[in-house]
């Protein structure tokens, strides 16, 4: 198993809430695409990749998905 940089852990956190979010919604990344106004691929990339999209976007997308936006900081 590769070792994990530190930062690799924490984007493996967003990526749980993300898809947490989206069960706990019962919705697609379609359907959050059609909500946010955003294309269906932009989502993907931030679910793939949060550490790598605008803070204020994904901070949207949690408060959203009704995730506390205080569980970000950790």
């Amino acid at each position: 198993m590769p070792k994990l940089r530190p930062n690799d852990k924490q984007v493996d956190s967003m990526q749980k809430r993300l898809r947490h979010g989206l069960i706990d919604k019962g919705w697609s990344q379609q359907h959050l695409a059609e909500l946010l106004g955003m294309s269906p691929a932009q989502v993907s990339r931030i679910f793939k990749a949060p550490d790598k999209c605008n803070v204020s976007t994904l901070l949207l997308i949690y408060r959203k998905l009704g995730i506390p936006v205080i569980e970000v900081m950790r």
